[in-house]
């Protein structure tokens, strides 16, 4: 189920600040006056398709291998993909004036707030090329008591939210 909570028609004087709900997750964008024109707005698709969300978690399982020793692999518990894109008036896709400033984007609802037995869980979010073939981890805000990240972002594209855990291999 999809629900959209789109702001009044922005003026160029306006903050951007704009927000969608998909399958429970909530992502909202905010960046200051100035960096998106008049009339933007947030269009975000989530990734479902099987095969390619399996290609990412891959693409993502062997970046965090990367940062850990070499008896410990990383196992993805839950991800979320999400392509996001900020459409001008017309509906074309726009990138962010960050001239004019930061955008932010913050994900809330995803599903790893951590209990005695969950506290291996490891929340990271990346940034993800469009063709699944690049991954990088962005440093973020995490608050898992609200259960949320949150990111700057210099461009748009597809953003993944995982829950991972670090398993010794023997």
């Amino acid at each position: 189920r999809t629900t959209s909570t789109i702001n009044k028609e922005l003026s160029s004087s306006d903050a951007f600040a704009q927000s969608m709900i998909l399958d429970g997750i909530e992502i909202s964008v905010y960046a200051p006056a100035g960096v998106f024109p008049a009339g933007a707005f947030l269009d975000v698709k989530m990734i479902t398709n099987e095969a390619e969300v399996s290609e990412i978690e891959q693409l993502v399982s062997e970046k965090k291998d990367e940062t850990t020793s070499p008896d410990v692999t990383t196992v993805v518990e839950q991800s979320y993909s999400f392509d996001i894109t900020i459409r001008n008036e017309s509906g074309t896709e726009i990138e962010p004036d960050t001239s004019k400033g930061q955008v932010s984007v913050t994900f809330k609802n995803v599903g790893v707030i951590e209990t005695e037995q969950q506290e291996d869980k490891e929340l990271s979010v990346f940034y993800v090329s469009d063709d699944y073939q690049e991954a990088e981890e962005l440093s973020h805000d995490t608050d898992i008591d609200e259960d949320s990240a949150s990111i700057m972002a210099e461009h748009f594209s597809i953003y993944t939210v995982v829950i991972t855990t670090e398993t010794n291999v023997i």
